[in-house]
Parts: structure tokens; C-alpha cells; sequence
């Protein structure tokens, strides 16, 4: 899933838009997400202003919500074009700002009606929009025209100091200094007075990649986005950068996590990186040792020991020392793909073609379960709290009701599944994939994988 934006608002809940899977929402700190629905339309931006109404950029109008994204009515802003809005800026106020590639646009009323507004800036590709605390308003143009400035809501632009340039992201931090990255050719720039005079602030950023991303946090510090180099901090305002990928590297792909009782965080990387260690809630980590002799992590999984067992290529590997070292464990010599604890205490490994293996001692020892899943690839496990066991495979979906001594197909075979999720009350929900470009469905079933009902994801 490509995240393209996040925002929250005052209550605390976080919007995340992606680029094709449409805006979701959480309202418990990221622990849960809901997908809310835009009827299909792609958006291309996303705002909450001073009274939390959200508002989502589409091709040709605005989608407003008054009620945390339950409901939208869609506000279009010209009925003779369809221009796509990529960006919005929102004033204390109440004044919003909407721009397409040529063009900007205010509302005064919550998106309800909408005026044109670029005297002074037309024929420029506009990239972002930001407003300081006096209410300029400064948008970044990407036709080497770098950025104009408005002093009164919009009703005319003049450019600023900083042209010859694609202003491809603008951003302003509490002091009012404007922050701008550009496509390659300067790096970032900072006026520190309301654009007037510019400075590049690149000492110790990268040259390679393009910063798509700049925020500020609470403290002041600024953070860059980097489309190669992963993440850069200044601690002093942009004058020196220092790159801070919280220790995990910028192009890992991350397989798998899994906790400990203290705290811990383990993640496990697909790339040759092997397994990193947060003690801090995930605010840094490091590199545990690599004791692995196959460093591609399909799964972790913690016991109720704090033993932390590793599924790779070649088997299990696991801990008794929360990541300090590492040992080969009794499964050997078989691809683990993904682990899962049943409800009566057994420990499940499923694998790329060997079937599954228990283990009834807390992973001391395992033992090859019923040939039924053999030369089947096993994506993922579930178990129910009756102690029902389901494999989620490359033919579909099994049940196995003795513990992984025997397995039965369900009625979903023979199609694409590749997560599964069980609810408190045992509900299942599987998901199906049908391969690139093509909307999946979403299985359910209430009596234990009995009888299923099929819902197309909207």
C-alpha cells in the first residue's frame, strides 16, 4: 500500500490517503484502521481545517465531510472542467485554498462555493500550497518558476525572490520560516523573512534522491522525506542534517513483527538485514546479532518464555536472550513461512511446501504434522478459540479440527487467499486477491468455516 499523505485531527484521529486503496481512519492511536468510502473516485489530496470538516481533493470538485469521515457530499468546483485537485492550504480564518496544476481556488464556506484566485499566477503547475501565521499564502510552482507569495487570501500572487527552480513541496514550522524542496537541481531552500530572501540548506543531505516529504514536530525539529535516502532530521532549524532512518535501513522490506512481555519490538527484514530491536516503542532500533545464517526473516513469533523464534529460508532460528544471540532450532532445513499459537497452547509453523509442524513444548521440539498440506505453499495460520486451525495456501483455504493431525479443504479452493483474521467471536474473514488491477473480496463465515458469504470491497 502506498501511503501518500497523513493528517489528523483534533480529537486525535489520523487520516491516512493512499495512492489507489482510497483514505483511512483511526481512531485508536493507528491500532485499528477503517476504510472509508469515496465511491471509488481518485483523490489526490487531503485537509482538515480549524472545525475538523475534511476535505478530500478529487478529479474535478472537493469531497467534504462534516462527520469524521462517515458521510461526503462531493462539492464541484467547476462544472465546465475536470482539473484534479493535488493540493489544499486551510487559514485560522476559515478561509480554504484548493489547487489544481494551473490553477488556485478559495472558499470561503467550507468548500460549499468556490472563486478562482491566481491574478498574478497563471500557467504555473502548482505543486503545494502552505499558509504562515499572518495569513501570506505561498504556493510552489514546477515550471521553473519557484514559489509566489499572497498577502491578501489569494485575490492576487507575486513571485518571491526564489525562481529558476520546481518547487516541488512547501512547508512553514511555527516561526514562520518556509521550508521548499525542489526537484534535484537545488536541494532545500528556507526564507527565514516571508519569502523575501532565500538560502539552500543541503549540509549533509544526499544528493541521490528527491525529498517528497518535510514536517516539523513538537520540539521544533524539522524531518525530510528522501525517495532514496529514507529519513534526514535537523535539530537546528535545517542548517545541518543528520540521516535517521531510526536505524532500520531506508529500502528494507519488513516482513514481520512480534513483542515481547517487557516491551521489545522485533522486526524482521526481507533483505538480507536480518532482525532489529526497539526498546523505546519503536522510536530507534538497532541491529541484533547476526547470528542467523540466513538473514531473509519470513516471520517472528514470541512465546510465552520470551524466546523470540525467526521463520527463514532454512528453517527456525530462536532466542532465549531477547535477540542477544541466536541458535538453530530442531526444525531445520525447511522454509518457514509463518507461525501461530493454537488455543490449546500448541505452537504452529507453517511452511513453503513441507506442510505444518507442531510444537507442544514451547518450540523445544517439533514434530511433522499430516502429509495433507504437503507440496502446498502455507501464506499464513489462524486458530479460533476452539482450537480450530486454518492455512491459508496457494489452492485456498484449510480447516484442521485435530490440531494439525488432518486437514479438510473449505469451499474456498482453488482461488487466490492471502490473509485471514478471526474475530472474538470466532467469525472468520479471509482475503482474496484477483491479481493486479482487480478488485478482491472479502470472505466471511460465522460457523467455523462451514458456509461462507462473500463481500466485494467498495
Amino acid at each position: 500500500m502506498y501511503i501518500s499523505q497523513i493528517v489528523m485531527n483534533s480529537g486525535g484521529d489520523i487520516f491516512v490517503m493512499t495512492a489507489i486503496d482510497g483514505i483511512f481512519r483511526s481512531t485508536d492511536d493507528g491500532a485499528t484502521w477503517d476504510h472509508l468510502s469515496l465511491n471509488d473516485a481518485p483523490i489526490y489530496s487531503i485537509a482538515i481545517n480549524h472545525s475538523g470538516v475534511i476535505f478530500v481533493g478529487t478529479q474535478g470538485g472537493v469531497f467534504r465531510s462534516r462527520d469524521q469521515g462517515n458521510s461526503w457530499v462531493l462539492k464541484i468546483i467547476d462544472p465546465n472542467d475536470n482539473f484534479s485537485i493535488d493540493s489544499f492550504a486551510t487559514s485560522s480564518p476559515g478561509e480554504l485554498y484548493a489547487a489544481s496544476a494551473y490553477m488556485v481556488f478559495r472558499s470561503s464556506d467550507e468548500g460549499e462555493t468556490w472563486t478562482q484566485s491566481n491574478k498574478g499566477m497563471q500557467d504555473q503547475y502548482i505543486r503545494g500550497l502552505a499558509i504562515n501565521s499572518r495569513g501570506h499564502i505561498f504556493a510552489g510552482s514546477s515550471n521553473m518558476e519557484g514559489v509566489f507569495r499572497s498577502a491578501d487570501n489569494g485575490e492576487t500572487w507575486i513571485p518571491t525572490d526564489l525562481d529558476s527552480v520546481n518547487a516541488m513541496v512547501i512547508a512553514i514550522n511555527s516561526q514562520d520560516h518556509i521550508f521548499v524542496a525542489t526537484e534535484f537541481e537545488a536541494g532545500v531552500l528556507r526564507s527565514l523573512d516571508n519569502g523575501n530572501t532565500w538560502a539552500p540548506i543541503n549540509n549533509g543531505l544526499q544528493e541521490r534522491g528527491r525529498v517528497n516529504a518535510i514536517a516539523f514536530n513538537a520540539l521544533g525539529e524539522v524531518f525530510l522525506g528522501d525517495t532514496v535516502d529514507g529519513v534526514f532530521r535537523s535539530r537546528d532549524n535545517g542548517n545541518n542534517w543528520q540521516q535517521t532512518n531510526l536505524g532500520l535501513p531506508g529500502a528494507e522490506y519488513i516482513s514481520s513483527f512480534t513483542f515481547t512481555s517487557n516491551g521489545e519490538i522485533f522486526a524482521g527484514t526481507f533483505g538480507g538485514q536480518g532482525i532489529f530491536r526497539s526498546a523505546d516503542q519503536g522510536r530507534t532500533w538497532e541491529q541484533v546479532r547476526n547470528d542467523l545464517g540466513y538473514n531473509e526473516i519470513y516471520a517472528l513469533f514470541t512465546n510465552s518464555q520470551d524466546h523470540i523464534f525467526a521463520g527463514t529460508y532454512t528453517g527456525i532460528y530462536r532466542s532465549t536472550n531477547h535477540g542477544n544471540n541466536w541458535e538453530r532450532s530442531a526444525l531445520q532445513d525447511v522454509q518457514v513461512t509463518c507461525f501461530i499459537r493454537g488455543a490449546r497452547g500448541y505452537i504452529f509453523a507453517g511452511t513453503g511446501r513441507w506442510g505444518v509442524f507442531r510444537s507442544r513444548d514451547e518450540g523445544q521440539t517439533w514434530e511433522k504434522m499430516s502429509s495433507d498440506l504437503d507440496d502446498i505453499f502455507i501464506h499464513d495460520l489462524a486458530a479460533n478459540s476452539r482450537g480450530d486451525v486454518y492455512a491459508v495456501t496457494q489452492s485456498g483455504l484449510y480447516l484442521s479440527t485435530t490440531d494439525a493431525e488432518s486437514w479438510i479443504a473449505t469451499s474456498l479452493t482453488n482461488i487466490g487467499i492471502f490473509c485471514i483474521d478471526i474475530n472474538q467471536s470466532d467469525h472468520v474473514f479471509v482475503g482474496e486477491n484477483s491479481g493486479a488491477g482487480l478488485r478482491g473480496h472479502i470472505f466471511r463465515s460465522i460457523d467455523g468455516g462451514l458456509s461462507w458469504t462473500q463481500t466485494e470491497l467498495s
